[in-house]
């Protein structure tokens, strides 16, 4: 049955794309969608991020759709290994070197340690230890009224977390999010080859840059660290300027840009059973701050913004 209702959930928006996107052309696009689907891979959602209704088989072939990522995922990434990025307690004790705030496990920690670990820092973030796409995510500021005992016993779930303060240069862009840089890489042999980056901000209000949850991201240049696309949001609307800040997106240099590329390529090798991972970097005046880390890397989001396709990068190494 849930099968059944995604199904009917991806063919409305498909449909609904077809009428925003592509003139109201439903045959050509569900003939295509039929082919690009076989041929190449791609999900209802992966033809209109990519734009294969405007695109030549040439042209499709170059990027990385749904099945060639999860196939790229079940060959390179072991599953006895995921568990390390799926699990935040695991993962922040094991690259606990790059890992630059405080935290707590929450579902260890006893009622003093949380209650000291929440006057130490007034505000901090509560994060689900298996949650992904900034679901289930909540920021708390302490109150000397509240009930300590009612909210640990509320998030024995997740993790709690120091609040990063990031650089002030890329606050600017957004200043009610962390604004990250998602950076994919791959880990061929010993050598760490870096597929594509990109800068994700939070939009509106947002305490979390996720793309999923309404934020926008733009294109990073791999070897100089400029931004050089405008932002894109999940509906594919394109902006010069940030939609709320009205920041300038083109051209700003990310700070600290080798010192990201130096970590991820050292991170990247911690765990050599997963090859292909998608890792959210924040950055502080003085350095950088691995904030998670994903096994099931995105590939959308380094692909629909400049719309170049990332295949024939990771073709080389797989």
């Amino acid at each position: 049955m849930k099968k059944i209702e995604f199904l009917m959930e991806n063919i409305q928006r498909f449909n609904k794309n077809i009428k925003r996107h592509a003139d109201n052309r439903f045959l050509y696009c569900w003939v295509s969608m039929v082919w690009c689907g076989l041929r190449f891979g791609s999900s209802f959602d992966d033809f209109f991020r990519y734009k294969f209704h405007e695109k030549n088989n040439y042209e499709r072939d170059k990027f990385i759709t749904y099945r060639r990522s999860k196939k790229i995922i079940k060959k390179y990434n072991e599953p006895n290994h995921i568990n390390l990025f799926q699990n935040k307690c695991l993962f922040n004790s094991h690259f606990k070197h790059y890992i630059r705030r405080d935290w707590l496990d929450l579902s260890a920690c006893s009622q003093k340690e949380f209650n000291e670990f929440v006057k130490k820092y007034k505000t901090i973030m509560f994060k689900p230890i298996s949650g992904s796409k900034g679901q289930g995510i909540v920021r708390y500021q302490y109150n000397s009224s509240d009930n300590l005992e009612s909210i640990l016993s509320r998030h024995r779930n997740c993790i709690a977390e120091e609040i990063i303060i990031q650089h002030k240069s890329m606050a600017e862009i957004n200043p009610s999010s962390v604004n990250s840089i998602r950076i994919i890489s791959f880990l061929k042999g010993n050598d760490v080859h870096i597929i594509g980056c990109t800068l994700r901000t939070g939009s509106s209000n947002t305490f979390t840059d996720n793309f999923s949850a309404g934020g926008v991201a733009a294109s990073i240049d791999i070897e100089s660290g400029i931004v050089f696309t405008p932002c894109i949001n999940k509906e594919l609307q394109r902006f010069l300027y940030h939609p709320v800040t009205k920041q300038q997106v083109i051209g700003f240099k990310i700070p600290n840009w080798d010192n990201v590329i130096k970590t991820v390529k050292s991170a990247a090798k911690i765990v050599p059973e997963v090859n292909y991972i998608g890792w959210d970097i924040a950055i502080l005046e003085d350095g950088v701050d691995i904030i998670e880390a994903n096994h099931d890397s995105a590939h959308r989001i380094v692909q629909m913004i400049d719309q170049v396709g990332k295949y024939p990068i990771i073709k080389k190494y797989i």
